[in-house]
């Protein structure tokens, strides 16, 4: 039987375009001035014009970094460097801005979401002040998939800067799992840092990028010998950035509808098999290949190893804390017990998916109730 991917929400297969996009990238240091490191240059100039042209804005407010996690923490670490204010982080974020917060020696106040993972905009407004530096927010969750209002926060935000006649706080968005299912016109969305990884969409491991609103008000992450605006020193990955490029190019609307199609068949045959089955998190403001969900009376670890020896990929939750036995802070901060936090398990379509596939993956769960019951 073929392997089955569900879990692309940890890290998406690398597109066969996308592959032969980075084999025919140029091998050069786009710091040499020969043919060869102009090459390699030009190759790098584009990739970065294509992927400013799919958020609004210009070349020059693109930062390549390694990941995702270093683009969060260029963020925390670069926007706080010069002052002593607080930062304001949702409830749902990732390791990647909430360790990073933890650690930068000033006070992290975290807003609250609703039974949904949306975060409440009244209770917002009460926690911004005009010492916060920072409004750091996940624009759609890695564990259920919730979709914040970004435009709607960064109108709140917006209005208390222009009350207060400051430039701070700024508004972050960590767009990693939205990029490929959400608009990030980052002017009809008014956020000033916004973050991307490659191989959420089916680009290759090791890029990241950062959109920097204005690069003054952000200090060096990695100094050196000066490249990326300065910001990031080092040498650029030509060959992921071309292939975050050409992941980027092959976005469509089309495999959107495919994913959600499938995956609301699915989560239909489920409830059908587990008629006790909850989903954890909202359906209305949710990404399209999401689907979180809890199984009472069933472990998430038998569920997992018996998918996985079926050869179906799911997981618990965040790829980066896989290893912990701790239960689900995300699910934890909806408001529901630890029972259901450490059992819960996240399925996450993506295009490659087939029908053929999901019928098996059905097949499989009808299995799996009557042998780990």
């Amino acid at each position: 039987m073929k392997p089955i991917y569900l879990d692309n929400a940890s890290t998406t297969p690398l597109d066969e375009r996308v592959s032969k996009a980075i084999e025919m990238a140029p091998f050069g240091n786009p710091g040499s001035l020969h043919s060869v490191g102009q090459d390699a240059s030009r190759a790098v100039f584009r990739a970065r014009m294509e992927i400013a042209e799919k958020i609004n804005t210009s070349y020059k407010n693109i930062i390549f970094t390694s990941s995702a996690t270093e683009a969060n923490n260029l963020v925390l670490f670069g926007t706080t460097a010069n002052n002593k204010g607080n930062v304001l982080i949702s409830a749902v974020e990732h390791e990647s801005i909430e360790v990073p917060a933890a650690n930068l020696g000033r006070q992290v106040l975290v807003v609250p979401v609703n039974k949904s993972g949306v975060i409440d905009l009244v209770k917002f407004k009460t926690y911004i002040n005009p010492q916060t530096t920072l409004v750091s927010v996940m624009y759609a969750n890695n564990e259920i998939g919730s979709i914040q209002p970004i435009e709607k926060i960064a109108k709140i935000v917006k209005e208390y800067k222009e009350h207060y006649k400051q430039i701070f706080p700024l508004l972050h968005v960590d767009a990693a799992q939205a990029f490929q299912f959400l608009d990030c016109n980052v002017d009809r969305l008014g956020v000033d840092l916004m973050t991307l990884s490659a191989h959420k969409i089916y680009g290759p491991k090791g890029v990241g990028a950062l959109y920097v609103r204005d690069l003054e008000l952000i200090t060096p992450g990695i100094v050196g010998g000066g490249q990326e605006q300065e910001l990031r020193s080092g040498t650029e990955n030509v060959p992921g950035i071309v292939g975050f490029a050409k992941a980027v190019s092959l976005i469509n609307e089309k495999d959107k509808k495919k994913i959600k199609d499938l995956r609301d068949y699915l989560l239909k045959e489920l409830k059908d098999i587990f008629p006790t089955l909850k989903v954890n998190g909202g359906l209305k403001d949710r990404l399209v290949n999401n689907l979180n969900i809890y199984l009472p009376g069933y472990k998430a670890e038998d569920i997992l190893i018996y998918l996985d020896r079926n050869m179906v990929s799911v997981s618990t939750g965040s790829a980066c804390s896989a290893r912990s036995l701790e239960p689900s802070k995300v699910i934890l901060n909806l408001g529901y017990n630890q029972e259901r936090a450490r059992n819960s398990i996240r399925i996450t379509l993506g295009r490659q998916n087939t029908t053929s596939e999901i019928n098996k993956v059905i097949s499989i769960f009808k299995k799996l109730k009557n042998q780990l019951k």
